[in-house]
């Protein structure tokens, strides 16, 4: 019983090593996808602290061929792998379409059809895409299911955008509205 005993903890520790390489593994890869963008551009401030390796939140920003910032800050439900599953389709259709120059609605619809048709039913991103125009300052926004986002204006107001949508890929493209909110900044506004 004894040996038996410690097979069976040596046939554990192996496979747990065994998941913990296949984890970093994966991990890498899903990093490399949904980090390809302009996470550094210096008009963006951002803290994102995970509690597992493989999760359901993704942050993807890049830059328009004219010069604009989108970014999109997402929640999938779930936790875990199946949760964090939707981010590559998200983050690759983002980042070709913000690199060919689509329009903030043309991605929206776009990501919001490729995880209608992936994702099972009950599987969705909460969302919100933001889209920075520097040479006009207006920042034009979208949210889907997230709590408000927040302009802080000078004098210190604060003006809440709150959802009015549907999180990214719980209804079909006929259903679903990519209209955005357009907002003007003063400089130092945020």
């Amino acid at each position: 019983m004894n040996r038996t005993m410690l097979e069976q903890r040596d046939q554990i520790a192996r496979h747990n090593e065994h998941f913990l390489q296949e984890q970093t593994v994966a991990k890498q890869v899903f990093d490399n996808i949904t980090s390809g963008g302009h996470l550094n551009n210096p008009n963006l401030r951002y803290f994102m602290s995970p509690l597992a390796v493989f999760n359901g939140d993704v942050m993807v920003a890049a830059t328009t061929p004219a010069g604009n910032l989108m970014v999109l800050l997402g929640d999938f439900t779930g936790h875990g792998l199946p949760a964090a599953i939707g981010a590559m389709p998200l983050a690759t259709t983002f980042y070709g379409m913000v690199g060919k120059g689509y329009s903030m609605a043309d991605i929206l619809s776009e990501i919001n059809g490729k995880l209608k048709n992936l994702l099972p039913v009950g599987l969705f991103c909460c969302a919100s895409m933001v889209e920075m125009n520097f040479r006009k300052s207006t920042v034009r926004i979208w949210n889907g299911g997230l709590p408000a986002a927040y302009i802080y204006r000078l004098g210190g107001s604060v003006e809440q955008v709150k959802s009015t949508h549907l999180p990214l890929g719980v209804v079909g493209n006929k259903e679903f509205k990519a209209d955005a909110a357009l907002y003007s900044l003063e400089e130092g506004e945020r």
